[in-house]
């Protein structure tokens, strides 16, 4: 079996900093040096946090027995503790230096859990909401069970995108769609009504012209006659108020 041949260094450069310009000896030497920057830069990360969780081990007798048990021994969490630990020890009264942070941690531990057990009661009240609300709008639209299938696997592709608050072009088609719908819809509508209303003021003129004019009929009534203002149009109620009503 052919060994595989590892990159080069400056392939491995050129792969690490792709942005730079690699054509000289003198290109090669400026990515070395920000390659040797660049690492020490990041082992003097790796050194800053070392030291902390070091001092952090150090800080307390307990937490390094615990953390000790864990690495030497494979120990869990719980059973470190409980090799290391006293329940009693955990315990604060009163009178403590600490008490008050102690008491305090433990309310946020607990209306952390009350919270948790409120929002899992919510969601489960929800998906039976929410099951109940696909089966009667999959039944409204006359959607069969293999048309169902398909429209909750885009459902739910969405709504795990979501969940990790992910989303893509896809989705975004979805939505744009579904936001201009409103607006198309009224644009239309507002075209439909501009139509009308000229084509009601063109009448409208004919008919006064040829009663300044004359063509041969006596005019009925008098002159100060008005023409009827048209007859409001109705308005889908699902687009009240997206424009003002108009009157020409």
């Amino acid at each position: 079996m052919a060994q595989e041949t590892k990159p080069g260094y400056r392939d491995r450069l050129r792969g690490k900093y792709p942005d730079m310009a690699a054509e000289t000896d003198e290109d090669f030497a400026m990515m070395s040096e920000k390659y040797l920057d660049d690492t020490e830069a990041e082992l003097g990360r790796y050194r800053e946090s070392e030291k902390a969780v070091s001092d952090l081990i150090e800080s307390d007798p307990q937490f390094k027995a615990v953390v000790t048990d864990m690495l030497a021994n494979g120990a869990s969490f719980v059973i470190a503790v409980a090799r290391n630990i006293d329940p009693e020890d955990l315990q604060r009264v009163e009178g403590d230096a600490d008490y008050q942070q102690w008491q305090q941690a433990r309310n946020e531990r607990l209306e952390r859990a009350a919270k948790a057990a409120q929002q899992q009661k919510e969601i489960a009240q929800n998906e039976i909401e929410s099951s109940k609300l696909f089966d009667d709008f999959c039944s409204e639209k006359g959607i069969t069970d293999a048309e169902k299938d398909t429209f909750l696997e885009v459902i739910n592709d969405a709504l795990f995108g979501l969940l990790y608050k992910k989303i893509d072009k896809k989705f975004l088609e979805m939505c744009f769609k579904g936001s201009q719908f409103d607006k198309a819809v009224a644009d239309a509508m507002a075209t439909g009504e501009i139509n009308g209303r000229n084509t009601a003021i063109e009448a409208h003129k004919a008919k006064k012209s040829s009663q300044e004019n004359g063509d041969g009929i006596p005019t009925v009534g008098n002159g100060n006659a008005t023409m009827e203002k048209p007859k409001q149009r109705r308005v889908n109620p699902f687009f009240s108020g997206i424009r003002e009503k108009q009157e020409f």
